[in-house]
């Protein structure tokens, strides 16, 4: 090992700051590149000067204890060492990030969202998401990891740590069929897990989708297998979003059609709807949805009695569009649900329709005060020379959607020039309150990685802007638990290596406060 420095965020730092009961994550790194070892967590051990200021472990997390000014050495195992001055000091009346060590998960984070954040170029398809987070009752938190096996089967990871962030359980939970949706927690305190498997056969009688009910120890109480709904390809180029109401369980998702005449197969939206104390399906084609084709993301809430679904569409329509449906819960028991002011395209997306190339990324619906909001990044639409290139560099919109669905107007956060260093990328969108959200996402500036939060209310009026050093990359969805926002990441810069076979896959929590904001 030659000379190291001390590195967070992939930078080189020379001084660190945090608070007291905050952490940060650092790791010592050559001072020469080397396209092997850059990527390894070399073994180094770290140390604090003084422990009652600060304490750091073997994974290089540093804890802020008290405030004070002390030193952090990182040592190799040849005697070699580098310091960095270390302070911990009074959190500040503002919005605070801190990162930790996710212990106990035995797989890394899996993918979801758009697409990676190093990979500017897309067709602005979504994926489903492979890691959920949930805050459980009492003050618990659950990570769910989708894990796919060698022999194409699955199984669902589950870790559940304490408000100090501590393991309390893990178990790993068989799951049936080869695709994998989702899990929610319903409101009669059960989780509900989205599985299917391909159909393409198209056989009428196979079993497609599957919605399995299960006790909070995972014991499964029933299941709702769903075939015969013209589908081929579970889950195909999409999201899949859950919500419940009473009881009442709302699906919504994207399949692989049967081939058309042409032997083509087209994709479209789907909503599965299922009532939970029978675990049956409600006739899922009669007017519980808008036809949206292709649909690249779907998104569904409950606003009080009515049901709202987000479309990324690249066809019929070529839009970001909304559909509210009243009195839903009421409605579906009858042959038609009415959809209130038809399809009301919040952003309408420019090109040929089916082009993939949308140049857009849907980042959240949530439920407002006065509006309900719709959130992502997108290039100027209305204003492009040249049609539609997937490249070209995005900015933050976040459309305002009346509380009957009829209406909306779309504003636009960000206002990054084609050409320019900086564009945005990854946006997820975490409700705080009905008037109070927060949009997390990536921001480029030439070589230079930030994490960015806007936090704006339910009319959209921004009310603090922050940015960190360091990559968001949007694979899965944060959420409010115990007051902060909080998501999971990947370790960046880690690889399983058989030169050090001690070396485990790691995550790491991201934790923002933004209890200082009023």
């Amino acid at each position: 090992i030659g000379s190291f420095h001390i590195n967070m965020k992939e930078e080189k730092v020379t001084s660190l700051t945090t608070y007291p009961g905050y952490h940060l994550l650092v790791r010592a790194a050559l001072d020469k590149e080397n396209d092997y070892r850059d990527y390894l967590d070399l073994p180094f051990t770290y140390s604090v000067a003084d422990t009652s200021i600060a304490k750091v472990d073997k994974f290089g997390q540093v804890t802020g204890l008290v405030e004070g000014t002390t030193t952090l050495t990182a040592k190799a195992a040849n005697g070699k060492s580098t310091k960095c001055k270390l302070t911990v000091t009074k959190k500040p009346e503002d919005i605070v990030k801190d990162e930790m060590v996710a212990l106990g998960m035995a797989n890394p984070v899996g993918y979801g969202g758009y697409r990676s954040s190093e990979y500017f170029m897309d067709s602005d398809y979504s994926a489903v998401d492979e890691t959920q987070l949930i805050a459980l009752p009492n003050n618990e938190l659950g990570i769910f990891n989708r894990i796919e096996l060698e022999n194409g089967s699955q199984k669902l990871e589950a870790t559940i740590y304490n408000k100090e962030y501590k393991v309390v359980d893990t178990r790993a939970v068989a799951l049936p069929y080869t695709s994998w949706g989702g899990i929610i927690l319903g409101e009669d305190g059960c989780y509900y897990v989205a599985v299917g498997q391909s159909n393409i056969e198209e056989s009428d009688t196979k079993v497609v989708f599957a919605i399995i009910k299960y006790d909070l120890d995972f014991k499964e109480l029933d299941r709702c297998d769903i075939s015969d709904c013209y589908s081929s390809i579970p889950f195909y180029a999409s999201n899949c979003s859950m919500a419940m109401k009473d009881s009442t369980l709302v699906v919504y998702t994207a399949r692989g059609r049967y081939k058309d005449e042409g032997g083509v197969t087209h994709q479209s939206n789907i909503a599965l709807v299922i009532d939970t104390n029978t675990m049956k399906q409600y006739d899922t084609f009669v007017s519980t949805f808008s036809h949206v084709s292709h649909s690249f993301n779907q998104l569904v809430k409950y606003d009080k009695d009515n049901l709202i679904y987000v479309d990324h569409g690249d066809g019929d329509p070529r839009a970001v569009v909304l559909n509210s449906y009243i009195d839903f819960n009421t409605m579906i028991t009858k042959d038609y649900v009415e959809v209130i002011g038809g399809n009301n395209n919040l952003l309408n997306i420019e090109g040929n329709s089916g082009d993939n190339d949308t140049g857009t990324r849907v980042g959240g619906l949530e439920i407002g005060t006065y509006h309900n909001l719709v959130a992502g990044v997108s290039i100027p639409h209305g204003s492009l020379k040249g049609g539609v290139r997937d490249y070209e560099t995005k900015n933050i919109f976040v459309a305002l959607a009346s509380k009957d669905g009829s209406s909306s107007e779309l504003k636009w956060l960000t206002n990054y020039k084609e050409g320019g260093a900086s564009g945005v990328l990854n946006l997820r969108m975490v409700k705080i309150n009905d008037n109070k959200f927060a949009l997390i996402y990536f921001k480029y500036n030439n070589e230079n990685k930030y994490t960015g939060l806007i936090l704006i209310d339910s009319n959209g009026k921004v009310l603090k802007n922050k940015e960190w050093k360091g990559t968001f990359d949007g694979t899965v969805q944060p959420i409010i638990y115990e007051h902060d926002i909080i998501w999971i990441e990947r370790k960046a810069g880690y690889i399983k290596n058989n030169d050090y076979p001690e070396l485990e896959y790691r995550n790491n929590f991201i934790r923002v406060d933004v209890s200082g904001v009023n």
